[in-house]
């Protein structure tokens, strides 16, 4: 009778031994991803020189304003490139990028 007491006793607290262990383990994950989260926010930089044509236009009326000097610079240099769908494309979003202007 006593020794089943004692197995039950310590598979109780082999048990409660893994779940403290698994509860802190998934407390550091969340720090590190709460960290990464931060640290990616603080490098993030927009890099317009490495985006297509099609996305420079897809995102106009939508660049913060501290950056809207960088972005038009890049996308004024792009136009001279761009086929016939793409300058549709511009044309079409252009309304946006001279509104935000006002």
């Amino acid at each position: 009778m006593g020794l089943p007491k004692l197995i039950k006793t310590i598979i109780i607290q082999f048990l409660y031994i893994i779940l403290k262990i698994k509860n802190k383990v998934k407390k550091m994950i969340k720090k590190i991803i709460i960290m990464f989260f931060f640290v990616s926010v603080l490098f993030a930089k927009d890099d317009y020189s490495e985006m297509s044509n099609e996305e420079l236009i897809a995102i106009i009326g939508y660049v913060k304003i501290k950056d809207k000097d960088k972005f038009e610079k890049e996308l004024s240099s792009r136009i001279p490139s761009m086929n016939e769908k793409e300058k549709e494309l511009y044309n079409k979003n252009k309304e946006k990028l001279e509104n935000g202007k006002k």
